[in-house]
């Protein structure tokens, strides 16, 4: 089954190993939806996994290369002109901002 529903996943729900883990095998081929990822949010969840939740530098990184590679075509790039025009809590604009350009 190859389904390209795309929803946009927020670094809240990436920061949990588990629960990403889930969801981004659930995104391989064959998958059941499209992720829609940005750089931003990425960092969000670099910065949670090193400054909040203990992760090692080395694992951090690891963590992040894997999913850049395995998903650069999910990556939304180009949303930062919208960020400003967005009307939910400031600190989630970028998400709603990289979902809409994501077509999510």
């Amino acid at each position: 089954m190859l389904a390209d529903y795309k929803v946009c996943i927020d670094a809240c729900v990436l920061a949990n190993y588990s629960v990403s883990d889930l969801l981004l095998r659930l995104a391989e081929r064959p998958r059941i939806y499209t992720p829609v990822l940005s750089n931003m949010i990425l960092d969000e969840v670099r910065r949670t996994h090193v400054e909040k939740l203990g992760w090692g530098e080395e694992m951090a990184d690891s963590w992040q290369a894997a999913i850049r590679e395995s998903f650069s075509e999910t990556i939304a790039d180009g949303f930062e002109p919208l960020v400003s025009c967005m009307t939910n809590d400031e600190k989630d604009r970028h998400v709603v901002a990289a979902a809409l350009v994501g077509k999510a």
